[in-house]
């Protein structure tokens, strides 16, 4: 079936599908697309579902979301201090959360009126710091500009961050 679709090309220039068998062939292609295809491959990623699957079944997985879960509830708590102590965020301002790979912090109180564009590019020009976008308010918007602090990197490069944020004068 796709032997009739191509046609040998001069030396040289290999084989190629003319488009006048293609328009002439659309119920073969629906059929090569829609049914042959599933029969030799998957069309999604079923295949690293299986994967995961089969990994989350080891117990090599479950020691390490047991540890990733430690490691972030430790940053977590980090960050949550650094915001009240260097920073001079008040206690329960800022979301540190619970399962979020990232906290939510209210953009500082000085210079007022700014916009978090604004703040994110002049935190990286001042402190190095590039702060995430908050996309949690698009259907909740509670009023509050905040920005967000990827909690993946290690400890000591968020701390550093934080340090640096503060010694910029972009604490609370």
């Amino acid at each position: 079936m796709l032997g009739d679709l191509l046609v040998r090309r001069p030396p040289n220039i290999g084989w190629f599908i003319r488009i006048p068998d293609i328009a002439a062939f659309l119920r073969r292609l629906d059929t090569l697309v829609n049914q042959w295809q599933f029969q030799r491959s998957f069309a999604s990623a079923i295949p690293l579902q299986a994967a995961m699957a089969s990994w989350l079944a080891d117990p090599a997985a479950e020691r390490y979301l047991v540890e990733q879960g430690r490691e972030y509830t430790e940053k977590r708590a980090a960050v949550q201090e650094a915001l009240l102590e260097d920073l001079g965020y008040p206690a329960g301002l800022a979301q540190v959360g619970e399962f979020a790979p990232f906290a939510r912090i209210p953009l500082p109180r000085a210079p007022q009126n700014r916009a978090v564009g604004q703040f994110r590019r002049d935190c990286l020009r001042h402190a190095g710091v590039l702060v995430g976008v908050d996309r949690w308010t698009a259907d909740a918007d509670d009023g509050t500009p905040c920005y967000r602090l990827y909690l993946g990197p290690p400890l000591p490069t968020i701390l550093e961050a934080l340090t640096r944020m503060s010694k910029a004068g972009y604490g609370y």
